[in-house]
């Protein structure tokens, strides 16, 4: 949430619309302090209409557990994962490098945030990654999942 405000007056004189989910305890402060800025940034702590707002956005600004990093990569949309660094065995990290290996997100932790990075990371080709990440999804998953749990059974 702070380096979203941090970063917040830049985008928007960029011409970025900011879409902010907050955690529900940081909610009232992180609401006032964009009003204090003077940007109209939609802020919420809870929504059912995440796939909605999902669907308006051209880069994500995400921590790295693994649904949410499927659903971001489902949505083909870019995302600068910063991983919850108190996760059990790291596991954010790994979930994002996997996708940072092969050039599919931006990934830094939260103690090595950089600004210059991050600017770098919206400023790049984020529509090929767009395309790429399309393409990493396997659409037949579930029925290969289903397959391999079959096999074994048989065993």
């Amino acid at each position: 949430n702070d380096f979203a405000l941090k970063v917040a007056l830049r985008l928007t004189n960029m011409g970025i619309n900011i879409i902010h989910q907050t955690g529900k305890n940081d909610f009232e402060r992180v609401k006032a302090k964009y009003e204090e800025l003077n940007i109209k940034a939609d802020v919420f702590d809870f929504s059912k209409q995440i796939p909605q707002k999902m669907s308006t956005a051209d880069f994500a600004v995400s921590r790295a557990g693994a649904s949410t990093l499927w659903e971001l990569c489902a949505n083909s949309l870019p995302t600068f994962f910063i991983p919850y660094k108190h996760a059990a065995g790291d596991h954010q990290y790994f979930n994002a490098k996997v996708l940072f290996d092969k050039k599919l997100c931006f990934l830094q932790r939260e103690e090595e945030l950089s600004e210059d990075y991050f600017f770098e990371a919206i400023n790049s080709d984020i529509h090929k990654i767009s395309i790429e990440l399309i393409s990493s999804i396997n659409p037949n998953a579930i029925s290969l999942i289903v397959n391999i749990i079959l096999q074994n059974n048989q065993k």
